[in-house]
């Protein structure tokens, strides 16, 4: 991942704090030393799942945790009457601008985001007796993976529930995705998603009840935000996760090609299937 600069965004302020990679002229005011964090530090293995034939154990990976640490010189337009402390503060205004408290940092390269992390400072270091005093600021991020800032929506005019392909060329994690059925008549589950090229896992749904026409399947399998709720035409929405049959394990998409396949098809209509590069790290 190449990348020129990194942005610190924070809800309700209007400064964007650009941090510099290459700044060769010292123009810019907030300029990165050195950057710790950003690699796949600590890879953990966490079971989930098991495969249908009881054989082989499912892991998902994960990192247990991601602190990123920027050393930040700072570099005042004095010509303008600005000081350290200026600078200084409008790093301190930015932590309080939210209720949140939570900062994304936009990976770029020149004017494209390529990736975003969100997280929380929980350390802002400045030593001042130093001649030329410099910043290190500590963000701790829950969602560890860098996410690119905008879905992949693929086009579902064509797709068959029948078999289909995911390709993801870009990511480099594993990560989940969403689509959302709708049904043109009543259907009595259970609804299988499988590998029609690897029958060591599935996905089931038993739901108690039946699907009516005008209902609505959502469906995401994304990390830390997996859901499964039908919506009624009268508006009645119904979390399904304990339709899930046990054994199932929720779809995920590998970089690379990623087959799928529904063991029913008919009276239902895929109406959007999306997901979002992921990566380890820069």
């Amino acid at each position: 991942m190449k990348l020129t600069s990194v942005e610190i965004h924070a809800p309700n302020f209007s400064t964007i704090i650009t941090l510099s990679f290459r700044d060769p002229m010292r123009q810019d005011q907030y300029n990165v030393k050195s950057i710790v964090g950003l690699d796949a530090d600590e890879i953990i293995s966490k079971y989930y799942a098991m495969s249908s034939d009881s054989k082989t154990k499912f892991n998902t990976l994960v990192i247990a945790k991601r602190e990123v640490v920027f050393s930040v010189a700072l570099n005042p337009a004095f010509d303008q009457n600005q000081s350290y402390s200026d600078l200084r503060d409008t790093l301190y205004k930015m932590i309080s601008s939210s209720r949140s408290g939570q900062i994304q940092l936009w990976f770029k390269n020149g004017d494209v985001t390529i990736a975003i992390l969100y997280g929380f400072i929980t350390k802002f270091e400045t030593p001042q007796t130093e001649q030329v005093p410099d910043v290190k600021l500590t963000i701790k991020c829950d969602e560890p993976f860098l996410i690119a800032p905008d879905p992949v929506n693929i086009p579902v005019g064509g797709i068959s529930l029948s078999g289909f392909t995911i390709q993801d060329d870009q990511s480099t994690a594993t990560h989940g995705f969403k689509f959302q059925i709708h049904f043109t008549a009543s259907v009595s589950g259970p609804i299988t998603i499988t590998d029609p090229y690897d029958s060591s896992w599935f996905f089931t749904i038993n739901p108690p009840l039946v699907f009516l026409s005008g209902d609505v399947l959502t469906f995401s399998s994304e990390y830390n935000n997996r859901y499964l709720i039908d919506t009624r035409a009268s508006g009645t929405v119904s979390h399904m996760a304990d339709s899930i049959v046990t054994g199932s394990s929720w779809p995920i998409i590998f970089p690379g090609t990623n087959n799928f396949r529904f063991s029913q098809t008919a009276n239902m209509v895929l109406d959007s299937l999306s997901h979002s590069y992921h990566y380890w790290g820069v």
